[in-house]
C-alpha cells in the first residue's frame, strides 16, 4: 500500500559485509596491538590498494611517521575508556603509492564483544567530511582569514551534494587591507580567471552581487553573464553561478560564487537543501571576515597613535629593527615650537586638534615607503629608506614649509615652528644608534635657536 514503509521478509538479516562493502566510509577492526584484523573493500579503495591486502598488517603501517605517537595514545586512551562510543581522531594516512591523505576517524571500543574483539574504527575520506568541519578547525587553531574562506569554498556542495568549483570573493575594505582578493577552491584556471573577469567588471552581474544584503542569496544564468564567461561555463556543463553574499558589521563585504552543472540548475531556483546548506558556510564566512576585522584594529590599535593615526613609538623602532643593513637610513626628528603653550593658553582639546592636523600634514608629504610616527607628545619622526642625502634635506625642507603654514580655524588658526634634527646612517651603524644621533641634533638645536625659530640640524 502506497506510504508503508518497506521491510526485509521476515526472518532474514542483510549480508553486513557487502553492506559495507558498498559504503564509501572505510570499516577496520584493530586489535589493541595495532593489528588489523578485518577491512572492507572501501578500505582497500581508499588506501589504494586491496582489502585482502590489508588485513594482517599494523594500523602503524597505514599512518604517516609524524602520526605515530598520536595513534598510540588515542588506542591507548580508547583502551583506558571501556565502551568508548564514537571517539573522535583526525589522521593522515599513506596510501600504497605513496601519497598522503587525511581522513576523520570514529572509534568504538568493541574489545570486550567476542564477535569483534578490536575497536572499531569508521574513518571517513577528506573530501567526504561535511562543509563545516574544515572551516570550524581552521578558526578554532586561529589560521588566518584567507586560509578559512578557501575552506569555506570548498565546502560548497559537501554534505549530501557533489562538490561543485567554488570560490569567495572579497570586495575591497580598508579596515582590513582586503581588496578583491579571490580564494578558489576547485577552480581550474581558465574558470577562475572568467570570475576574476566578472568580478573586476561592471555587467549587470557584478552590480547585482554588490547590490546583496548579507545572506541574501542570488542566481546567474550563464545567459545572463558576458560571452566570455558564458563560453567557459559550459565548456564545462556548467548552466551559471550562484552566489551568496557574506555580511561583517551588517554590510555585504563578499561572496560565496559556485558554477552550478546544469543536472541541478533547475531552472535557476535554490532547493531548500541548498539554502540552508549555504547559509550555513555563508555564517562562517562571516565570522571569519569579523575575525579578520577585529584583529586588524587590535593589531591597528597596538601599533599606531590613537589622536593622530601614525605608527607609534613601539611601531617605529620595531620597523626600523627590521632593516637590517641592507637599506640606507635617514632619521628625521621633528619637535613643535612652543605647543606647551597652546595647551596652557587654549586647553588640550586644541592642543590635541594641532596634534592631528599636524600628523595629517607629514603623512601628506612623505613618499609611500617612508615611516612617520607620532613618537610621543609633540614629538615626531620620519623614517626615510633608500633615499639619497640630498633627498633626505629635501624632504626635512618641505616638512618645515607645510608645518609652519596656517593652521585652520577647527585649530584655533595661527601657525606654529617645528625644528627638526637629521641624522643619516654611517656604514654598519645600528638604526638605534642613527635614531638617537637624530634625537642630539634636535635637542642641541632647540638648545641654541630662539624660541619659534624654524630650523634643521644635520647630525
Amino acid at each position: 500500500m502506497s506510504g508503508t514503509p518497506t521491510s526485509l521478509p521476515e526472518g532474514s538479516v542483510p549480508d553486513a559485509a557487502r553492506l559495507l562493502d558498498r559504503s564509501r566510509v572505510a570499516t577496520v577492526v584493530v586489535s589493541l596491538d595495532g593489528t588489523i584484523s578485518y577491512a572492507s573493500d572501501a578500505t582497500g579503495q581508499m588506501l589504494g590498494t586491496s582489502a585482502d591486502a590489508v588485513v594482517g598488517t599494523s594500523i602503524i603501517d597505514w599512518l604517516t611517521p609524524d602520526e605515530l605517537g598520536r595513534a598510540i595514545e588515542s588506542l591507548t586512551a580508547i583502551a583506558a575508556s571501556p565502551d568508548a562510543h564514537n571517539f573522535p581522531m583526525v589522521f593522515r594516512l599513506r596510501r600504497a603509492d605513496g601519497r598522503d591523505i587525511e581522513v576523520d576517524v570514529l572509534a568504538n571500543d568493541l574489545v570486550a564483544d567476542p564477535a569483534v574483539r578490536g575497536v572499531l574504527l569508521n574513518v571517513i575520506r577528506e573530501e567526504d567530511r561535511t562543509r563545516y568541519v574544515d572551516p570550524i578547525r581552521a578558526l578554532a587553531a586561529g589560521l588566518d582569514h584567507a586560509s578559512v574562506l578557501r575552506l569555506v569554498a570548498a565546502g560548497v556542495g559537501r554534505g549530501g551534494h557533489s562538490p561543485r568549483p567554488a570560490v569567495v570573493v572579497a570586495w575591497a575594505d580598508a579596515a582590513t587591507g582586503i581588496g578583491n582578493e579571490l580564494y578558489p577552491a576547485r577552480m581550474d584556471d581558465e574558470l577562475l580567471a572568467a570570475i576574476r573577469t566578472l568580478v573586476d567588471g561592471d555587467s549587470d552581474g557584478i552590480v547585482r552581487m554588490r547590490a546583496l544584503v548579507p545572506r541574501q542569496r542570488l542566481s546567474l544564468p550563464a545567459a545572463s553573464l558576458p560571452p566570455g564567461i558564458a563560453e567557459v561555463l559550459s565548456a564545462r556543463d556548467r548552466a551559471g553561478i550562484r552566489v551568496g553574499a557574506i555580511g561583517a558589521d551588517g554590510d555585504a563585504v563578499g561572496v560565496l560564487l559556485a558554477a552550478e552543472p546544469t543536472v541541478v540548475w533547475a531552472n535557476g531556483e535554490w532547493t531548500p537543501s541548498m539554502v540552508h546548506h549555504w547559509d550555513d558556510l555563508l555564517d562562517l564566512g562571516t565570522v571569519a571576515f569579523e575575525r579578520n576585522r577585529w584583529q586588524s584594529r587590535l593589531l591597528h590599535s597596538a601599533t599606531h597613535d590613537g589622536l593622530t593615526g601614525l605608527a607609534n613609538r613601539a611601531h617605529f623602532h620595531d620597523r626600523l629593527g627590521r632593516l637590517g643593513t641592507r637599506h640606507d637610513l635617514s632619521v628625521l626628528y621633528l619637535d613643535l615650537d612652543d605647543f606647551k603653550e597652546i595647551n596652557d593658553r587654549f586647553g588640550h582639546a586644541r592642543g590635541d586638534a594641532v596634534l592631528a592636523e599636524i600628523g595629517n600634514r607629514l603623512r601628506d608629504v612623505v613618499r609611500p615607503d617612508d615611516l612617520v610616527a607620532r613618537l610621543g607628545g609633540d614629538e615626531f619622526a620620519v623614517a626615510v629608506i633608500d633615499a639619497p642625502a640630498a633627498t633626505v634635506v629635501e624632504l626635512a625642507q618641505r616638512l618645515l614649509a607645510v608645518v609652519s603654514e596656517p593652521l585652520p580655524l577647527s585649530c584655533g588658526g595661527g601657525s606654529i615652528g617645528v625644528s627638526i634634527g637629521v641624522a643619516h646612517r654611517a656604514a654598519g651603524e645600528p638604526v638605534e644608534a642613527v635614531v638617537i644621533r637624530a634625537d642630539h641634533a634636535l635637542i642641541g638645536l632647540k638648545r641654541e635657536l630662539r624660541k619659534g625659530s624654524v630650523a634643521i640640524a644635520v647630525a
